[in-house]
């Protein structure tokens, strides 16, 4: 099934859904397959570098419905826990026999949710708490308790439009020093991060219209719009479109001078399947607020030749190690 974009669904999304995907995106999950039902379909995301770890979310009008697994990274009070954020709507397998959608039963594409191996709950969300729910899910906060995390020394990657946290190792093969921050110190850098994001969104909007002015467009206002306020999932950020040019513009952004950006994979297969229409703007920010789009990239993703793109998470097929008589594993990298 191709993932849809959220404008494309027949019906209206509501704001808890919006938000809690921007939420989803910023802890690193990656939108993976799309039910295709025309009301209410489930989206189902990945968390590669948190075991495969998924969750489904109900695109719904206005109530925030989530599938999660009753024990979520072996933690079997999670179920108990939940109840503090939301309230069971139903549970799988029930004695009712019924089912979720059809992808969440699927091997292939819900292989950490399928009421098949584990107990899958479906859960809606109260109000503001969808964020303390899926950090308990992921184990951002359970797994740590009160202690702390362990993160790679260098610092988590400069805000480029995305929220990535995961880091290629060094190029000079230092070994790698590690230092300790709390739940709550992660939590501030990763806003920080999203505001140098939105911030960067901003200067290439106001560039792109500064843009369009120029070339005579009389209202270059309503010739371009901010997607990612709207639909974190699409894969690039603003749409500009006048006189018969369309632009999908992606936008990295950085505030300490580095010269490279993190690309999810769900960005880079939509930069490519858009050809010369996709467009890559690299914003460098001079201070809070202020900066300026220093490169205007068409058709992005041609330019990258191999050794410009690192691998910053594996994906590794344990099917191997699980069988009785075998033990050899595979690893294939995902490059973001």
């Amino acid at each position: 099934m191709r993932l849809r974009d959220l404008s494309e669904l027949g019906s209206e999304v509501g704001q808890p859904v919006r938000n809690a995907i921007r939420v989803i995106e910023a802890r690193g999950g990656r939108y993976t397959h799309d039910s295709g039902h025309n009301k209410a379909p489930t989206w189902i995301y990945s968390f590669p570098s948190l075991g495969g770890a998924q969750l489904g979310l109900r695109i719904n009008r206005k109530k925030l419905s989530v599938y999660m697994r009753a024990d979520p990274r072996g933690h079997a009070d999670f179920e108990a826990r939940a109840g503090a954020w939301t309230e069971l709507e139903r549970h799988y397998p029930n004695a009712e026999g019924k089912k979720p959608a059809n992808s969440l039963l699927s091997e292939e594409h819900a292989p950490y949710l399928t009421p098949e191996r584990h107990r899958l709950l479906r859960l809606r969300v109260h109000e503001g708490q969808f964020e303390a729910l899926l950090d308990a899910y992921l184990g951002l906060a359970s797994n740590v308790t009160s202690s702390s995390i362990s993160v790679e020394a260098s610092e988590a990657a400069e805000a480029t439009g995305t929220s990535a946290s995961e880091h290629p190792q060094q190029a000079d093969g230092a070994a790698q020093r590690s230092r300790v921050i709390s739940p709550e110190q992660l939590r501030q850098q990763l806003d920080r991060q999203d505001e140098t994001g939105r911030t960067g969104e901003r200067i290439a909007y106001l560039d792109e219209l500064d843009r369009l002015s120029r070339l005579g467009c009389p209202n270059p206002a309503g010739c371009v719009q901010i997607i990612a306020t709207s639909n974190v999932a699409a894969g690039y950020d603003l749409r500009s479109e006048w006189n018969g040019e369309r632009r999908h513009i992606e936008v990295k952004t950085t505030a300490s001078g580095r010269e490279d950006c993190y690309l999810s994979e769900n960005e880079r297969a939509t930069l490519e399947r858009l050809g010369p229409e996709a467009w890559l703007y690299f914003v460098q920010l001079s201070a809070p607020g202020e900066g300026a789009v220093r490169l205007r990239l068409q058709d992005p993703v041609q330019h990258f030749a191999a050794e410009q793109m690192v691998p910053v998470v594996w994906n590794v097929s344990l099917g191997a190690l699980l069988a009785p008589s075998e033990y050899a594993c595979s690893a294939n990298p995902i490059r973001a």
